[in-house]
């Protein structure tokens, strides 16, 4: 008899094996090099493993003195068993680990108990039953703690799994002729397989209902890219000039089919035909081209004065004929002021100012699921929405043929020096990117046959500054100890937006010229009513509110209803810093790293705490926190009273769940040992190097949990989280 009751089944340690081999040689004419791979990566949650097989090979050959070429060829093969979280489309799914787990009260057991506190067996397998709620003698769960379902139990019958094939080959001829000029035409394709398998079992979770569901999804990728150069570079005593032009054809092909069936037959075999309904069938075909002429010049004159142009012209098949190509350019000087000005100050070694400004084209346009837009220029009808065995079909888009290529515009300028034979060193650079015609998908009303229209609306920038700074602190014959930072200070604003959509509010967010993409839009949350323990807001002065909803605390006037409420803005989810550094130091064979990143400032809205903090379901988790809410004992608490009927306002969206984004993170920790060499020679290798790595070592923040890293906007969800990973490993060449 197996008895389970204060076990974590969902976790295990984690296991990654990393192996790798490669080998390279070469002759008088011709060099070639191989590599394979293997990764066995096991995660801490179980079902959630990732297996990989790689190889590639890399041979060149100089055929004749003018007569160059290559071949390189590599593939891999990947079966991945995916846990189930956000970013595979399950934030709120039963099946993820993350949102059960939290969400479920912790006083239920993993394995089934009766009223009187025995366990409940299964007399067939001589195993506890899970609690899942529809097993014999099932103790009834309340709503919050999600009856008839059972992350642990649907995780081991259920299977998610993805597996991929994928072959990629690169060849180039490049061709010397009149003594400066090369031609080198260069064609590449890559060519993938994904297969994807979804079973649901048939006792518990959401294959209940169809006694079992199967789904096979299949997609194959081919791309090729073959592109045309011809360069020239020239040397004319104090004088260098190089150029090139070019063409380029870019082709994409998406082939999708996906089929699923009910019912299954026979226990233990998951298999496509082991199931006995056909439920549903689909696919889809995609294709994707760009045409691009390019050209590049370069101009040097004594290695202290250089100037660089460039201009390209992009046709992408997502925008109509008349809108299809866009022209795009580039601008860049530099110049070593210390080869003209400061040539008898030996500490300095480098100094050199560079400034540069630069178009770059964006054609990428996501729809709601986040997945490409091949035809944003053509309306769509979706197929499939037949009624019975009458065929019907739905508008999904709208055309608009004058959609075109967004504009990303780039300046930067700055220094780079390095003083005291690179002792010091380091690097100065402002940078603003202005978005032009920006791709956006701009919400309809409802009224609309099409939720949402791909547009050009409108424009905003990203400006800051960049520090990168470097030093040897310590430099001696045995030991050095090497300090690199980098400080990025970072500032947004939107320009420009449609006149017709002067304002998109999207979640904790709303977008607005003037202010910047990142910036929440929440209700005013103003504090704890000592009265009665009632959430207070601050009140919208546009609404006429009920004297019911009102409150009078120390003579200024509250509302208790989220309805009321004012939405403002209330800070950005923008850090006031962003940065990191890495202390290096070696001591003759032995090497230890240190890389830490932190920011500072910044707003994060924390929705799995507001979620742990909110009582409006019987049986959920709940967060320590709450002891400490308002009572009629505790009237001075700053966290309102937890009240079960009417938690959609006292727990409301709003300023109350911003914290502060600041954090710091151990990233990387490795320490290394290199074997001596008189050790080496005995047993015929060159070099032999054993180390020890950590990674995501600690973070701290400012809530327990929180991982402000999490995203840029500032909002979390349920993700798999950061694994900490400790490897052991040796590298060695012969």
């Amino acid at each position: 008899m197996t008895i389970l009751i204060g076990t974590m089944p969902l976790k295990r340690q984690g296991k990654r094996t990393d192996a790798n081999l490669n080998f390279s040689g070469k002759t008088e004419k011709s060099d070639f090099f191989v590599s394979m791979g293997y990764l066995n990566d096991q995660g801490f949650n179980i079902k959630s493993d990732f297996q990989r097989f790689n190889a590639r090979i890399n041979v060149n050959s100089q055929v004749k003195s003018w007569l160059k070429t290559g071949l390189n060829i590599s593939g891999s093969m990947t079966t991945a068993n995916t846990a189930n979280d956000s970013f595979t489309g399950s934030a709120n799914s039963f099946v993820n680990a993350f949102s059960f787990t939290r969400g479920i009260g912790p006083i239920y057991p993993v394995r089934a108990f009766n009223a009187a506190g025995q366990p409940i067996m299964n007399p067939l397998t001589g195993e506890q039953w899970y609690d899942y709620g529809n097993h014999p003698g099932a103790v009834a769960r309340p709503q919050g703690a999600s009856p008839g379902r059972h992350v642990v139990y649907e995780t081991l019958l259920n299977e998610y799994l993805t597996r991929r094939s994928q072959v990629s080959a690169r060849s180039y001829v490049e061709i010397r002729f009149l003594k400066d000029f090369t031609f080198v035409p260069t064609f590449s394709i890559d060519l993938r397989n994904n297969n994807g398998s979804t079973y649901w079992n048939p006792t518990v979770g959401d294959g209940v209902t169809q006694n079992g569901y199967k789904q096979q999804t299949n997609n194959t990728i081919r791309s090729y890219t073959f592109n045309q150069i011809l360069n020239y570079n020239k040397t004319f005593g104090d004088h260098t000039v190089s150029a090139l032009v070019g063409h380029e054809n870019y082709d994409y092909n998406y082939r999708t089919f996906n089929a699923s069936r009910t019912g299954l037959i026979l226990q233990g075999n998951t298999e496509f035909a082991n199931f006995v309904t056909a439920n549903s069938s689909g696919g889809q075909a995609d294709n994707d081209r760009i045409e691009s002429f390019f050209s590049k010049a370069g101009y040097n004159y004594k290695q202290k004065y250089f100037f660089d142009a460039s201009l390209r012209r992009d046709g992408s098949s997502r925008f109509s004929p008349d809108s299809r190509w866009g022209t795009f350019f580039s601008l860049g000087a530099s110049w070593s002021i210390n080869k003209d000005f400061l040539t008898d100050v030996n500490w300095i070694d480098d100094l050199r100012l560079k400034a540069s400004y630069g178009q770059v084209g964006n054609n990428a346009i996501l729809n709601s699921n986040n997945n490409s837009e091949y035809y944003a220029d053509r309306a769509f009808y979706d197929l499939g929405w037949n009624n019975g065995t009458e065929p019907g079909a739905l508008l999904t888009s709208a055309a608009n043929p004058l959609l075109r290529w967004e504009s990303q515009n780039t300046f930067n300028a700055g220094v780079n020096f390095s003083l005291f034979k690179r002792r010091l060193y380091g690097e100065v650079e402002f940078f603003k990117k202005t978005v032009d015609n920006l791709l956006f998908s701009v919400p309809q009303p409802v009224s609309d046959p099409v939720r949402s229209i791909n547009q050009n609306i409108g424009a905003m920038y990203n400006s800051g500054v960049e520090i990168l700074l470097g030093a040897d602190v310590v430099r001696t014959q045995d030991f050095t100890w090497n300090l690199v930072t980098n400080w990025t200070f970072l500032k947004n604003k939107v320009t420009k937006l449609p006149a017709e959509t002067p304002q998109l509010v999207s979640g904790t967010k709303r977008r607005e010229v003037g202010y910047d993409y990142y910036q929440f839009w929440l209700r005013q949350y103003a504090g704890v009513d000592p009265t009665d323990g009632a959430a207070l807001y601050i009140p919208d002065p546009t609404q006429t509110i009920a004297a019911a909803n009102k409150r009078i605390v120390n003579g200024v006037e509250y509302t208790i209803n989220q309805s009321n409420a004012l939405f403002d803005r209330s800070g950005s989810a923008i850090p006031d810093l962003l940065g990191s550094f890495t202390n290096s130091f070696s001591y003759k064979n032995l090497s230890l790293s240190v890389l830490v990143n932190y920011q500072i400032g910044g707003k994060f809205y924390d929705s799995n705490y507001q979620g742990l903090m909110s009582t409006g379901s019987y049986g959920s988790a709940l967060h320590k926190d709450l002891l400490g809410a308002w009572t009629q004992s505790n009237t001075t608490s700053s966290i309102p009273r937890a009240d079960f009927g009417n938690s959609a306002n006292i727990n409301a969206t709003s300023t109350r769940w911003l914290i502060d984004a600041s954090y710091l993170a151990i990233r990387n920790v490795n320490l290394s040992y290199s074997l001596p060499q008189n050790w080496l020679k005995k047993i015929d290798v060159s070099n032999a190097r054993l180390f020890v790595t950590g990674e995501n070592l600690h973070l701290f923040s400012k809530r327990k949990g929180l991982n402000p890293s999490e995203s840029f906007d500032g909002t979390n969800t349920t993700v798999y989280p950061q694994a900490r990973i400790l490897s052991v490993g040796l590298n060695a060449s012969f």
